[in-house]
């Protein structure tokens, strides 16, 4: 998905076994891929995911890289 003024999505590649609740800097649970000229892929980013349910409100936020 792209756009002349807003960039792109690039591909986004997920390991839902990994969204549960934790996160590891080895392990993200989300890699992002953008598309190059010659059609293969460079990987631009990582996400790292806990979704709501498994985060208590009274609980600090994950850290990480200090």
């Amino acid at each position: 998905m792209a756009d002349s003024t807003a960039g792109g999505m690039g591909f986004h590649y997920g390991n839902t076994d990994l969204i549960d609740g934790n996160v590891q800097v080895d392990q993200p649970e989300l890699l992002l891929y953008e598309p190059q000229a010659d059609g293969s892929l460079e990987l631009v980013a990582v996400e790292y995911i806990i979704p709501y349910n498994f985060h208590p409100r009274d609980a600090a936020p994950p850290v990480l890289f200090g």
